[in-house]
This record gives structure tokens, sequence and C-alpha cells, in this order.
């Protein structure tokens, strides 16, 4: 059947030539369902988050375990750990770092056996 613009319709069974697409085709690099990259971003979010929340629990656990800080200097640290979430952990594990370079360099390390 011939519509008013020209176009055969797809219900057109006589054996003439197929209706034209009026959609754009899909280049061959977005043929992935949809779906599944959402599913990917979500794991992706998801383990950011994991990762950022463990980094932080352990920053945390290393900042209490410390015997160079006293309790006031630590409840300081763990509330800038929790309240600036990535960037508070990376500046607090690093000053823990340079406080570790130091004690090894000086002989004083904690893993020292006493006998």
């Amino acid at each position: 059947m011939l519509r008013a613009d020209g176009l055969l319709l797809a219900s057109d069974t006589s054996g003439a030539e197929p209706a034209p697409q009026r959609f754009p085709t899909v280049p061959p690099w977005r043929t992935h369902d949809r779906r599944l990259s959402l599913y990917a971003m979500s794991a992706l979010i998801v383990s950011f988050l994991a990762a950022a929340v463990t980094f932080q629990v352990w920053v945390t656990w290393r900042v209490w375990r410390s015997e160079l800080f006293q309790k006031n200097q630590k409840v300081a640290q763990s509330q800038l750990i929790w309240i600036l979430p990535v960037l508070g952990a990376i500046i607090v594990h690093s000053v823990l770092s340079e406080e570790d370079k130091h004690d090894r360099s000086n002989g004083s390390g904690t893993g020292t056996l006493m006998s």
C-alpha cells in the first residue's frame, strides 16, 4: 500500500521493494544492551563506595592504634576522616605515613620485639 508521502507500508506483501526505515540505524559500537551498561555503572559506583569506606575504616583503625597521638587528637583525626570522606582519610593517611617513615628511620618502630 502506498502512503500519501510516497513510502510503502511494511504490511505491503505485493512483492514490491521493502519500505525504507525512517529511524536511524544504530552504529556498531553502540549495539550493547543499555541495561547491561546500567548494571556495570551501578557495580562500579558500589565498588568505589565500598573501597572508600574500607579505606576510611582502615585509616581510622590506624589512628586509634597509633601511640603517637593523644585521645583528643585521635578524636579530631577520626572526625576529619568521616566528615571529609575520601579527602580527610587521604590527609590523615599521609600524616601517619610520614610519622611511620620518621619512626623507621630512627629505629623506634612499633613492630620491634622486646626481649
